[in-house]
């Protein structure tokens, strides 16, 4: 008499065998073949399955990753080679990266580690006999965020580009607002003080022996500081936020007088949560950018899971530190001095995607005026 019988003695039926003889018990192995791994285990390609395309939550997902993990120990125990050399799902159209990025998604969710999305160089540095075609959609994509298209003309459209934020931060600069108020089909009802001294700045810097530069590309934002104390009200995600490998999508925040009092996420809420509570300045807010909903990256509809990228698609704010140049005279401030003009302070600091279609902000003066400032997403100014 058994105490249990496991039938086929293939990887998954040896290995369930030997951890059951850990335990007090009879137990029988069935096998039709003369040795064992003769059927399906000994066709099988010898992948250990990361876990990044199984369903997420199904027993799969869960085994997947156990399983990995469990490899190491137990190829030192029974002396079976056993090399962690990663693999590759390889991009060959603009058409699979919606697939690309599904899997990405999946396996951050169902916990892999170490996932990443890269580019055709990097692909042909892990492995060089992949197609030289293989992941140029991608790299492409890339490149076009940049202004990029093998026309040489690339140095005018940039600076054709700075040309613009340069011009639209002087209207702004020049309009010198008191508030603005954001508004969407999301629900987004957000009214955002400005420091009385408040600067706006864009992408692009210029050095003390007077060379510009663009430090960030892509950048399409123009972004200056709010009030610490001065925004209320209710707004919401535009798109998903990926914060320390972790997913955060369909969120909003109830903000009171700068702060964060309330913080929902359909996906990722206890790491939302984390987030602003690093420090007492990681629950105010830092920056305010704007961004037309038609931008090079919006017009992709990629999501690149890259807050560097992902922000230059949306209009966007961040919870956390506030940029000293956003003030007059801010980069010569001590910390208390800029904390003392009404910006925030904080060790972090994090940007999200507000903007959308619909979304409108209307600039309020100091003498009262309203000026539409976006108008269905891009700017009115």
């Amino acid at each position: 008499m058994y105490d249990v019988i496991i039938i086929g003695a293939g990887v998954s039926g040896a290995a369930a065998a030997r951890e059951l003889s850990r335990y007090k018990g009879r137990i029988c192995v069935l096998e039709k073949e003369e040795d064992v791994c003769c059927g399906t285990s000994k066709a099988n390609s010898a992948i250990v399955h990361a876990g990044f395309d199984a369903a997420h939550g199904s027993l799969m997902a869960k085994m997947n990753l156990e399983g990995n993990l469990m490899m190491p120990q137990l190829a030192k125990d029974l002396d079976f080679a056993f090399k962690m050399n990663g693999s590759l799902v390889v991009c060959m159209s603009e058409e699979d990266l919606p697939k690309l990025r599904a899997l990405y998604e999946n396996g951050v969710k169902n916990g892999v580690k170490e996932l990443e999305i890269v580019d055709a160089k990097r692909l042909h540095e892990l492995e060089p006999n992949v197609s030289k075609h293989a992941v140029a959609a991608l790299w492409d994509a890339i490149l076009k965020t940049v202004r990029v298209t093998g026309d040489g003309n690339a140095e005018a459209r940039w600076r054709e580009h700075i040309a613009l934020l340069t011009a639209r931060k002087e209207k702004l600069n020049a309009l010198r607002f008191k508030s603005l108020h954001y508004t969407n089909s999301l629900g987004t009802d957000l009214t955002i003080e400005l420091p009385d001294d408040h600067l706006w700045a864009a992408g692009n810097s210029v050095m003390k022996n007077g060379v510009e530069f663009v430090a960030n590309m892509p950048t399409e934002e123009i972004f200056t500081a709010p009030l610490k104390t001065g925004i209320n009200g209710v707004v919401y995600a535009a798109l998903p936020l990926v914060n320390d490998g972790n997913i955060i999508d369909k969120f909003y925040f109830v903000i009171r007088e700068g702060k964060i009092v309330e913080a929902h996420a359909e996906k990722g809420e206890e790491f939302l949560k984390a987030a602003i509570s690093v420090d007492e300045g990681a629950s105010y807010f830092g920056e305010v950018a704007l961004v037309p909903y038609d931008s090079p990256i919006s017009n992709q509809k990629i999501l690149y899971y890259n807050t560097l990228f992902d922000e230059n698609a949306s209009c966007h704010l961040a919870f956390g530190e506030a940029y000293p140049e956003c003030i007059e005279g801010g980069e010569s401030m001590t910390r208390e001095e800029v904390q003392a003009h009404g910006l925030n302070y904080s060790l972090t600091h994090v940007d999200f995607m507000v903007g959308t279609a619909d979304l409108s902000i209307v600039g309020t003066t100091h003498d009262g005026r309203e000026i539409p400032v976006f108008v269905n997403g891009n700017f009115a100014i």
